[in-house]
């Protein structure tokens, strides 16, 4: 059997006139997209090093915006790095983001407020998710976070959402 061979991503458009940053950013953006799509583990893998190379080189460059930071957040969250809390809230102040964006920033945001029992932050993060994203699994860690906060009727609403959205989901007891 063949084994596929990690492919070297090259720029479509001019980038004549970018900045270094800039082109860091272009491709950093191009191997996170074709690291979400690839399906041999090792292949993504090396995709997901460059994309985290080339975006953390760029950021450090000093581009700030929220494709770039919500993308640099989830490879860093991925790998349970420091950096994935401060970005991911960096990218909810951006007036500007798209709705993949915003979501993972929320996801990460409920998740590592969660990670932290900072259950009240964690709730009002995972809140805002539920209603830009329909996955049964945000509505288990909204629950985890009304639970933690003693809210009895959040948390029978979100088990409830969870288990109406995938019904064949096994639901802790």
């Amino acid at each position: 059997m063949e084994t596929a061979e990690a492919q070297t991503l090259r720029p479509f458009f001019d980038e004549s006139r970018w900045s270094a940053a800039d082109k860091k950013r272009s491709l950093g953006i191009a191997y996170f997209e074709a690291a979400q799509a690839e399906k041999d583990p090792g292949l993504a893998s090396i995709y997901k090093s460059k994309a985290s190379s080339l975006l953390s080189e760029s950021y450090d460059l000093g581009l700030r915006d929220p494709a770039l930071e919500a993308r640099l957040a989830r490879l860093y969250f991925q790998i349970d790095h420091i950096k994935a809390l401060p970005l991911a809230q960096s990218v909810l102040s951006y007036k500007d983001k798209d709705g993949w964006d915003r979501s993972t920033a929320l996801f990460i945001v409920g998740w590592e407020r969660l990670k932290r029992r900072e259950f009240k932050d964690a709730r009002q993060a995972l809140r805002d998710l539920v209603t830009v994203r329909r996955y049964p699994h945000d509505w288990l860690l909204l629950a985890d976070a009304c639970k933690g906060l003693d809210d009895r009727a959040g948390f029978d609403e979100a088990m409830r959402m969870a288990r109406k959205i995938q019904p064949r989901l096994s639901l802790p007891r």
